[in-house]
């Protein structure tokens, strides 16, 4: 029988051969998601509830964004997911790009 360890060290070996993908997109099309940025993904995703007019080329709109987005269940665990997934050394923040 395999041991916990031994079963958790392959499946992250092999994790760590297949590259990360958008996993929650509700299937859209592969050239939508070739132009994928952090604002895209979030106006694509549920987070968008937060500001529903949101707009990426506005500095104050992207900074309420971050404001609101730590009381939104949806929205801390996407920036979380986020964060963890692309470490930038600094949390996301309205100023990111």
């Amino acid at each position: 029988m395999i041991s916990k360890q031994t079963c958790y060290s392959e499946l992250m070996e092999a994790f760590d051969q297949v590259s990360i993908c958008n996993t929650h997109s509700h299937h859209l099309p592969d050239h939508v998601m070739n132009r994928l940025t952090l604002f895209h993904l979030l106006e694509q995703s549920y987070v968008s509830w937060i500001i529903p007019d949101f707009n990426e080329d506005n500095l104050a709109n992207r900074q309420r964004f971050f404001d609101l987005y730590q009381v939104n269940s949806y929205a801390c665990w996407l920036v979380r997911a986020i964060e963890q997934l692309y470490p930038v050394g600094q949390p996301l923040s309205g100023t990111a790009r």
